[in-house]
């Protein structure tokens, strides 16, 4: 079960990186061009950046919890 966690948190944690590179091409097309016709899709891109943070934040979290409470029983 464990490892199924795991591998959840390792996809959250790539989609996250990805959006960041996308976030940061999108910036770089808007400080070349000094145009800001992507900021709708900017502005997408941030809330979706924000709650992949979200999901991965609770599940570090939801780990923490589990390893403090394993600890405890040993």
């Amino acid at each position: 079960m464990e490892a199924l966690i795991a591998v959840g948190l390792a996809g959250n944690v790539v989609q996250f990186i990805q959006g960041v590179g996308q976030l940061i091409s999108i910036s770089a097309q808007i400080r070349k061009n000094g145009s800001p016709s992507s900021v709708p899709e900017l502005q997408k891109l941030s809330r979706e950046l924000t709650t992949q943070a979200t999901i991965v934040k609770s599940r570090l979290e939801g780990r923490n919890g589990t390893l403090v409470s394993e600890d405890k029983v040993s």
